[in-house]
Order: structure tokens, then sequence, then C-alpha cells
């Protein structure tokens, strides 16, 4: 069984070199590319708004995530 899906990190930050590479292996194989970029403040925060132990105010998670 052969797949024809490649998924790639792709950093806030110098990016190019995994996102060039994934492309070319892409190609070559003939596979799908899809890229992923990982926010872990962002996901901790809006975690955090829906803890109800958690006293944040939404409004101020909101500005910190933007």
């Amino acid at each position: 069984m052969a797949y024809k899906a490649i998924l790639v990190h792709v950093p806030l930050a110098n990016a190019k070199v995994q996102v060039e590479l994934a492309a070319r292996l892409a190609k070559a194989f003939g596979a799908h590319l899809t890229g992923i970029c990982s926010l872990t403040e962002t996901a901790m925060l809006r975690s955090a708004v829906q803890n109800p132990f958690i006293r944040l105010e939404a409004d101020k998670v909101e500005d910190l995530i933007k």
C-alpha cells in the first residue's frame, strides 16, 4: 500500500528548508502536501478560557492571542 500524503510542520520562522524539502518529496512521489503550524501558546490559552477553575476573561485572552 502506498501513501500519497505528506504532512510538514511549518515553524513561524525559518520554514524555507522544511517547506522546500517537503515540496520536492511530494512532487517526486506524486503526493499531496499539507503544511501545519502549531501555536502551542494559543491552544493553551484557549483551553484555559474553557476551564471553569481558571478565571481568565475571554477578551483578555483574545488580546494575548492577537
